[in-house]
């Protein structure tokens, strides 16, 4: 009686270890005078006091790298003081400036450069006493790959022998092989300059940026559906493993309505998206008496309402969706969550995060 007993207890354990294990949350914030912002700075300040102890990695738009190497930028100083007064872990995000394909390309054919944005980056991680940093290179040509490759090969070499983490945000691949004339324009212009299996070896972790499925110049749709969701984790999970994958995840909804290219009747009348705050979102649905749908197959909520006479579409992140795209951590035992962005969120996603274990 008393071995089986045993038996039980072990089987338990390993049940527990198995399905259970610490979750990594990870929340980036936007410059607070950044004309992109989809929240109030004063929102993100205040998410940020309230639930910092379910923050575990604070990943601030800080530094930008120019094509000649020169590292500009900071990092908000409320941000900053409130991040280090309560042992929050910072790893500032290092873009290459504006997305610009043709700079970057100037960057990395130059060693030179290359040699002084990494003797910056140390230098800004030592002084600043972060934890790390990520790298977020984005419009990059897939011909520039190699090069790239290299760079941030070269970044975690540095960073690792001077005690600090790396991670790279990368972009959310469903296919090597498109067929639609956009996917197939968003992976050669975009995608296909990541090599994740040489880039998930040298990371301590990725951040997959799985939203902008439906952004400006698509159809109106959900920026993150949970099927298109899963199919990037499937694609990350062939090169990468699981426990250095952190899933991307949009806090932000999404509100498409007509608009014109320059502000005035002047300009040419077309579709607009706009990232909005749940709040925003919520409000608007008030005021013009909309009614949410929900989309069972795909996992999320979406309006489509009239106001002056034309229709306009709000494709709302609620907690519900949250908890179907969470769930893929558990199902695929992911490292956790890289939420973008702070302040802009349900805050029902915070119950959702409650638990220590997934």
């Amino acid at each position: 009686m008393l071995q089986k007993l045993i038996k039980i207890f072990l089987l338990l354990i390993i049940t527990i270890s198995t399905n259970c294990f610490a979750r990594e949350n990870i929340f980036y914030s936007l410059r607070f005078k950044t004309e992109d912002r989809m929240c109030p700075a004063q929102a993100t300040m205040d998410s940020l006091k309230k639930h910092y102890r379910q923050i575990d990695i604070l990943v601030p738009q800080a530094f930008y790298i120019d094509e000649e190497g020169k590292l500009g930028g900071d990092i908000e100083p409320d941000i900053l003081n409130f991040a280090a007064s309560h042992s929050i872990k910072i790893m500032p995000l290092v873009t290459n400036r504006h997305f610009d394909k043709q700079k970057t390309h100037q960057f990395l054919i130059n060693q030179q450069a290359q040699s002084e944005a990494l003797a910056a980056l140390l230098d800004t991680c030592s002084k600043g006493h972060f934890y790390g940093l990520q790298l977020d290179f984005e419009m990059v040509d897939k011909d520039d790959r190699d090069r790239l490759t290299a760079f941030y090969k070269s970044a975690a070499d540095l960073m690792h022998k001077n005690g600090f983490k790396i991670s790279f945000a990368l972009a959310p691949v469903v296919t090597e092989h498109p067929q639609s004339l956009f996917l197939t324009k968003v992976y050669n212009n975009w995608e296909a300059a990541y090599d994740f299996r040489q880039l998930g070896e040298a990371a301590d972790f990725v951040s997959i940026m799985a939203y902008n499925q439906h952004a400006g110049g698509t159809t109106p749709g959900s920026t993150a559906n949970w099927r298109w969701v899963e199919q990037t984790v499937k694609y990350a999970l062939k090169y990468i493993p699981h426990n250095k994958i952190s899933l991307g995840l949009p806090t932000w909804s999404t509100y498409w309505h007509l608009d014109t290219t320059t502000g005035d009747i002047s300009g040419k009348i077309m579709i607009k998206m706009q990232g909005i705050d749940y709040k925003t979102a919520t409000d608007l649905l008030k005021k013009y008496q909309a009614s949410l749908y929900w989309n069972k197959d795909e996992k999320y909520y979406f309006s489509i309402f009239s106001r002056d006479w034309m229709n306009e579409l709000i494709f709302i992140e609620d907690a519900r969706a949250f908890r179907y795209k969470y769930g893929l951590v558990k199902k695929y035992r992911l490292r956790g969550v890289s939420m973008f962005d702070l302040g802009t969120e349900d805050p029902g996603i915070w119950r959702v995060l409650g638990s220590n274990y997934v």
